[in-house]
């Protein structure tokens, strides 16, 4: 329930245009400067952060601590969600806004 509810954050936040969050912001600049789709770089951003905090995690304490499967299913589904959502999102914003 969490990942679909922040996925459908995602897209409202990135189809209304309005101030983002740090990790969208990233992604939205990379997407600005690339020609590269927003839902597959957010997935490739949030997959590249969940394996430098596991590396970093084993460099400095020995053990995995902090991210588990439901971190990984995060960084791997919020951007399907966000893909699935904002085509709808966008006309509808396309209309009213």
């Amino acid at each position: 329930m969490g990942i679909l509810l922040v996925g459908i954050g995602v897209s409202f936040e990135v189809t209304a245009n309005v101030v983002t969050l740090a990790g969208e912001g990233m992604v939205l600049a990379l997407c600005k400067a690339f020609p590269v789709k927003f839902p597959n770089t957010k997935i490739s951003f949030d997959v590249t952060l969940v394996v430098i905090a596991s590396a970093l995690s084993l460099i400095f304490l020995h053990q995995l601590e902090g991210v588990r499967e439901g971190t990984v299913a995060a960084a791997l589904c919020v951007g399907l969600v966000a893909k699935q959502v904002t085509p709808p999102l966008a006309s509808l914003a396309k209309r009213y806004l």
